[in-house]
């Protein structure tokens, strides 16, 4: 019974990702038209407005779970990032123009969470985001800690290491999400990083030098 409740909720959150991901390419496609008339610019526009609200709802509704249930949120972005990494080698090996876009979707889906946190009280609000950023990066562990040892050799750390580098760029130099002081978010990368050193995670060792390097660290 654990074993199909695992599976279940695997399967749910893999639905709640790929749904997110329907939502932004939409949004994408909706980006790259060119109306012919007036009337098709109006509906456009429209249909933008609604996506766009579907969005902000459904981030809302998953930074709020995460907050209130710690394990299930790790847990949750351990199956998102599975999922994006799986279509991004998927992606690779057919060299599909749309190498990396689910893996970008991740990254925009954590930050579209921080953004709809409810800013009524400040300090709250920031440790909230403090909180979200922690369950995802444990949840982005945990998946590159299983595929490392499940996989081996055959392990592809460039997935990851693309996802840590937009979220390292979208989150920390982003002046406008307020975190709580006590845990300014590059520990939380700096903290991340330690954790997945080539002495626990051979296989992530380039990947692990180059984000070292990184201008924010």
């Amino acid at each position: 019974e654990a074993v199909a409740k695992q599976l279940t909720e695997a399967d749910s959150a893999a639905i709640c990702f790929g749904k997110w991901c329907e939502m932004l390419r939409a949004l994408l496609l909706l980006s790259q038209q060119k109306p012919e008339n007036t009337q098709q610019q109006q509906q456009l526009l429209l249909r933008q407005q609604q996506l766009q609200m579907q969005k902000h709802e459904f981030a809302l509704r998953l930074a709020e779970r995460m907050t209130q249930m710690p394990k299930a949120g790790e847990a949750e972005f351990r199956v998102f990032t599975d999922c994006a990494v799986a279509h991004a080698q998927m992606a690779c090996v057919a060299d599909d123009a749309e190498v990396m876009s689910h893996v970008a979707f991740l990254a925009q889906l954590l930050l579209s969470m921080l953004e709809v946190v409810d800013a009524t009280d400040k300090a709250a609000a920031a440790s909230k985001r403090s909180v979200l950023l922690g369950r995802a990066l444990s949840g982005f562990a945990m998946s590159l800690d299983e595929q490392h040892r499940t996989l081996g050799d055959a392990f592809d750390q460039r997935p990851y290491q693309r996802l840590l580098e937009l979220w390292l760029e979208c989150v920390c130099v982003n002046d406008s999400i307020e975190f709580d002081p006590a845990q300014p978010p590059i520990m939380a990368f700096c903290n991340l990083l330690k954790m997945l050193s080539p002495n626990k995670c051979p296989g992530f060792a380039f990947a692990w030098l180059d984000l070292l390097s990184h201008k924010l660290f």
